[in-house]
């Protein structure tokens, strides 16, 4: 488990301690890599190493580091990236490399997914101008275990995807796709799109609008056993936020994993009340239960009702994948807030299935609360 910050990578020892007192959670290691980091890392298969992107003079750069334990715990170790790539792969740690994006682009929302398949890695970026030029999914190979460089082929990749910031990709091996989705930082909507790239061929086929507001701004879930995918937004509406004709709502998103160009929801689930949206408050991704999880019936639980006090939904979803009926749960803040992404988390042996979340502000505090079935925390 990791913590990055500006301009240091840092990581903690000793998370769980049996007390209070006594061995806490300490820094195991901390290393200054001469950049900005704002999204989360990626390990290797071993833990052994890391791969995050920082941003260094406005453009973004992908760093591999190798770390040493004990390292760098009082004072943060200056690392420079290494000559080569093969320099890195036979360097001792602590030590590191830097890969620029291809084009100079920032990355401000985009973490790194790693396809520990085939030692690569996916991520996005953000365009220059918001609304007049691309934003682009990069794919870097051999990352942790052979020559790592990024992909570069006229006109395939990086992969062009639309005018917003890219969210984090997410990569299905069973079809061999990445799939990411955009955000909207304007007025007018120009992004709210769900995006899929043939991880080979580097094509990108790309859906109907399917966000207002803030369009998306967690990746999307996928699930490739029922060969669906999962986005999550504060403004599913068909016009702006507020709508000036029709309706709008916080939903779970529906899309099919093999869906066609232009294509929209399969089915949508409303987690607010109808015409609550938000152009400053995001909705994050909710996760199954362990129903689900195990292969049956079950559910999504998520945060939503920005217009209001986030509450906690659950979402029936059939063992198939598909979105059914939302029972709505309790408000889990006494004011306006922005609520966290859900985790879930089955206790064995109590089969207690516990879901996870924080909020900003105003928490609701006392008793357990639940989504509305499973107890959460």
């Amino acid at each position: 488990m990791g913590r990055m910050e500006s301009r240091t990578s840092s990581p903690y020892d000793n998370l769980y301690p049996a007390t209070c007192s006594g061995t806490v959670p300490s820094n195991y290691w901390a290393y200054n890599t001469g950049g900005t980091v704002t999204t989360s890392v990626a390990l290797s298969f071993d833990g052994k190493q890391v791969a995050f992107v920082q941003t260094v003079s406005g453009a973004a750069q992908l760093v591999l580091l190798k770390w040493a334990s004990g390292s760098g715990v009082t004072t943060p170790v200056a690392l420079t990236s290494q000559a080569s790539a093969s320099a890195y792969r036979s360097c001792t740690a602590p030590c590191m490399y830097a890969i620029s994006f291809n084009g100079g682009l920032n990355d401000t929302n985009s973490s790194p997914y790693y396809d520990f398949g085939h030692d690569t890695i996916y991520v996005g970026d953000n365009p220059t101008t918001r609304g007049t030029t691309s934003s682009f999914l990069h794919k870097f190979t051999g990352v942790f275990l052979g020559t790592p460089a990024e992909v570069v082929t006229t006109g395939v990749w990086p992969a062009t995807l639309g005018v917003e910031i890219a969210s984090s990709p997410v990569y299905d091996f069973n079809n061999n796709q990445v799939y990411v989705a955009d955000a909207n930082t304007l007025g007018t909507p120009t992004g709210g799109f769900l995006y899929r790239v043939d991880a080979t061929a580097g094509t990108v086929i790309t859906s109907t609008r399917l966000a207002r507001g803030l369009g998306f701004v967690d990746a999307p879930v996928v699930d490739a056993a029922n060969g669906t995918v999962y986005l999550y937004s504060s403004d599913a509406g068909i016009n702006a936020c507020p709508p000036t004709t029709g309706t709008t709502n916080n939903a779970v998103i529906q899309m099919a994993a093999n869906f066609v160009a232009g294509a929209g929801a399969v089915t949508t689930a409303q987690i607010s009340p109808t015409n609550t949206c938000s152009t400053t408050i995001p909705v994050y991704a909710g996760d199954f239960d362990n129903a689900y999880l195990s292969g049956g019936a079950g559910h999504i639980c998520v945060c939503g009702n920005i217009g209001g006090n986030p509450t906690l939904y659950q979402v029936n979803i059939t063992a198939a994948g598909a979105l059914g009926t939302v029972n709505t749960g309790p408000a889990i803040t006494t004011a306006g807030a922005t609520c966290s992404p859900v985790t879930e988390f089955e206790n064995t042996s109590t089969t207690t299935d516990w879901i996870f979340l924080s909020v900003q502000a105003s928490a609701v505090t006392g008793t357990p609360i639940s989504c509305p079935a499973a107890s959460a925390a």
